[in-house]
């Protein structure tokens, strides 16, 4: 009977049901059985009766619960409110509470472009990127040249996401990531020329937010790519930490064009300011105050955002900063003794202080868009260029990428480029759909410049020397160059990964906790208890239930967990594993949260294991959104379960890293046991699997492309990578010539060496047909150039 009463509760708590159901349930049972065991077994039903007495359960729980919070003055402040109202949660809210709607996800639009989008991708970009010169561009004039500042204008570059009626295309983010993603794949300097215009969304926050006149008279100006904007508010003293902002803005009055007016006097000193050197109008943050009270608000206003021409008189602009040697202009601007009108804080005088809110917004399009579309782009040129390159390059007789020592970085470059793909896709359809999730936002900031890196050096190990030697035939040293700017822009890394994603995500995405913070600062202490009171209960069962649904979950395998019923098995299965990963990663989110309160921000090793744990959960669903996309082709299933055994692996890695290391240390065992009651059992993916995804990427065909999808490809001869590409094709075609040549140089049939003419020997030997023979010198040919690295007179190499 006890067995049964236990998995009864079990169950009770599973799918939570009301408390005063468990008190009815167990007065019924222990009246039935408490002779046979005892009066103590009343003691539970005592208890659960109590607490489901409304006055009972407020004096003995509620309200202590309550001065405990107050007392810890945990509470959101009012800049987290800011950015937390500039977002609102997607998808990944269900890997938070432990149960993702897999229909919402599989309901998101799969990747697809409108005509007018396609076309603008196939014609202008496709124009843009064979126009850039990387080498002209990052090494003899270090500068974007004036003829592609030019095009872009021409072909309202700078116009992507302007509505229609003012001039612009009104594109999707979707089109706007994938343009973006295929000029970086030419040019990372020329990528972040269209960048900055249409990442930092200055055209929306104008649009959005701006005053009647602002609109009126820039939003055609941004269409028609009249403004070069750059958005200054990284300062010496604050970088993540805008509250360090040090750039002050006075309101009083002064003389604007001959007239008296209202205004602000600025004095700043801005670093890092992309486009500086070349602005025409500044979008400037800084620290608001008004002593005099001439807007009869608060002396503290707070952060504001004001749109200021760049020439404006008192400011001092155009030096460089060089962030590793890369082209696109990045500098420092100073203002001192600024005096503006009121009127060009954007919104106007209404919109003073609400700055910090307009930057959220800005850096989340940046954040989700802008940089992953970048990164991903690194890493599908990383991974079909690294193909290529290894199937060309031979040693001992066979191409490289054969060898198990390229093979490992190999899969590892196919692995990143499908698993960053998915979830750019994803989170793009997600934004269009018109969700702005902070923590998806952030992680895949951090994630996506982060496998960039990863991808880049990757590469550059597969190309030894053809990699490290630049020239204007080096299609790698541009990204990895850029490299180390992604991971440090717009919130760096370490800072993304182990304060903001987690934190801020947990605040926004669970559904109680902000609102038993929010009711701890209520003025009226009796509507504040009575807000605290319902989240706290439903805290409490929410708590209770994903730790049992854990529980079993762990137990059974992951048996139990939801899976969408029209996928294959195969796949079903992996949508299990992510339901219980998910369901352990809310409650551990939920204990952390609880039992660290306030001092979260400071648990910042564990905010970045969860935070990676989040990744991984969002990461691997994207995957299995993709692999439906795409019609589940068999072709790509082991590269789906490569991703799937390797982030698995990884997420099990960070939970047990995020439990081994909690800060209490009593709960450690307890939790371990809980979430792995066999041990931490899963490993990385086997070799063999490694193997066969490499063998499907070693030849052109559909895998690969699926896999670079989006990426500009040439198959110009003259061109730098479509050499690569000819000399790619040529070599799977000529492969068994290749082996039949190779067989009778080892014989001693032929000499291969220079001066010789091996090709026809083996011709005239009979080991090659004449076709054969024009086949393989066409491919020797093909492999020379795509091999070669460069070489300059000393004179062409610049002294400093």
């Amino acid at each position: 009977m006890f067995i049964t009463t236990a998995l009864i509760l079990f169950t009770f708590a599973v799918y939570r049901v009301p408390i005063w159901l468990w008190a009815a349930f167990l007065f019924v049972t222990t009246a039935l059985f408490w002779q046979e065991y005892g009066v103590l077994v009343w003691f539970p039903t005592v208890l659960f009766a109590l607490f489901s007495t409304p006055p009972l359960r407020r004096l003995f729980l509620v309200r202590p619960a309550f001065r405990m919070l107050k007392k810890q003055k945990s509470h959101v402040s009012s800049m987290e409110k800011q950015a937390l109202t500039a977002g609102t949660p997607g998808f990944e809210k269900g890997l938070f509470t432990g149960r993702p709607d897999w229909e919402a996800l599989r309901k998101l639009p799969p990747l697809r472009l409108t005509e007018e989008e396609l076309r603008f991708l196939n014609g202008p970009v496709e124009e843009l990127c064979r126009m850039s010169d990387d080498w002209d561009i990052r090494y003899k004039k270090r500068e974007i040249p004036d003829y592609l500042w030019d095009f872009a204008r021409e072909q309202k570059l700078f116009g992507l996401r302007v509505p229609k009626e003012r001039g612009g295309f009104s594109f999707s983010f979707q089109a706007q990531s994938l343009i973006l993603g295929k000029i970086a794949s030419r040019s990372i300097d020329v990528a972040t020329m269209v960048e900055l215009p249409t990442s930092l969304w200055p055209d929306e926050i104008v649009e959005k937010y701006g005053t009647e006149e602002q609109k009126k008279y820039y939003m055609p100006r941004f269409a028609e790519s009249k403004e070069i904007i750059s958005f200054a508010i990284t300062g010496i003293s604050n970088g993540s930490d805008a509250t360090a902002m040090r750039d002050v803005g006075i309101v009083e009055h002064g003389v604007h064009e001959g007239k008296k007016v209202l205004g602000i006097r600025l004095n700043w000193k801005k670093r890092f300011i992309t486009f500086a050197p070349k602005a025409t109008l500044l979008v400037l943050g800084f620290q608001l105050f008004d002593p005099d009270n001439l807007l009869k608000r608060e002396k503290d206003i707070g952060i504001t955002l004001a749109l200021i021409p760049a020439n404006y008189p008192g400011i001092r602009i155009g030096r460089r900063h060089l962030p590793t040697n890369v082209a696109f202009p990045n500098g420092p601007i100073w203002g001192e003794d600024v005096f503006i009108p009121i009127e060009w804080i954007i919104g106007g005088v209404e919109r003073a202080g609400q700055g910090w809110k307009m930057i959220m917004e800005c850096l989340f399009v940046g954040r989700a868009i802008a940089l992953p579309a970048i990164s991903v782009a690194a890493a599908k040129v990383a991974a079909r260029y690294s193909a290529a390159y290894a199937r060309i390059r031979r040693q001992f007789g066979s191409p490289i990428g054969t060898f198990e020592g390229i093979e490992e970085p190999l899969a590892q470059l196919v692995e990143t480029a499908y698993l960053t793909e998915s979830a750019r896709a994803v989170t793009t359809a997600m934004v269009d759909a018109g969700s702005r999730p902070l923590a998806v936002s952030s992680l895949m900031k951090y994630k996506t410049t982060e496998y960039a890196r990863q991808a880049v050096n990757a590469a550059m190990d597969i190309h030894a020397g053809r990699g490290v030697v630049d020239g204007p035939s080096n299609y790698l040293m541009s990204a990895f160059l850029a490299a180390p700017i992604g991971v440090t822009v717009e919130g760096a890394n370490i800072v993304t990964r182990s304060i903001i994603t987690f934190a801020q995500g947990v605040l926004q995405t669970h559904p109680y906790l902000y609102e038993e913070l929010e009711s701890g600062e209520e003025a009226d202490e009796k509507r504040g208890l009575k807000r605290f009171e319902a989240a706290f209960l439903g805290h409490i069962s929410f708590f209770v239930s994903n730790v049992c649904r854990a529980l079993l979950l762990n137990l059974t395998g992951g048996v139990f967990g939801r899976a969408p019923k029209s996928v294959p098995q195969k796949v079903a299965r992996w949508y299990r594993m992510l339901w219980k990963g998910s369901c352990n990663f809310a409650y551990l989110s939920d204990v952390t949260t609880l039992l660290m309160g306030a001092r979260l921000k400071k648990k910042q090793k564990l905010g970045g294991r969860l935070a990676d744990a989040l990744s991984e959960l969002f990461l691997l669903s994207s995957v299995l959104k993709r692999y439906e996309d795409d019609g589940f082709p068999e072709s790509d299933y082991p590269i789906v379960e490569l991703c799937m055994q390797n982030g698995l692996y990884r997420f099990q890695q960070a939970l047990s890293g995020a439990i081994l290391n909690f800060p209490v240390s009593f709960l450690r065992p307890i939790l371990y046991i809980l979430t792995f009651p066999f041990g931490t059992r899963r490993s990385p993916a086997p070799d063999h699997l490694g193997h066969t995804v490499v063998r499907l990427v070693l030849e052109p065909g559909e895998v690969l492309d699926r896999l670079t999808r989006y990426i500009y490809i040439s198959n110009d001869p003259d061109d730098i990578t479509g050499r690569l590409e000819v000399a790619f094709k040529k070599a799977v075609e000529t492969e068994a010539a290749q082996k039949k040549l190779d067989l009778a140089v080892r014989a001693g049939k032929v000499k291969r060496m220079y001066g010789v003419d091996w090709v026809g020997e083996a011709e005239r030997q009979g080991i090659l047909t004449k076709q054969e023979a024009i086949d393989v010198r066409e491919l020797e040919e093909l492999a020379e150039r795509a091999l070669s690295v460069d070489h300059f007179d000393p004179k062409e190499i610049p002294t400093g």
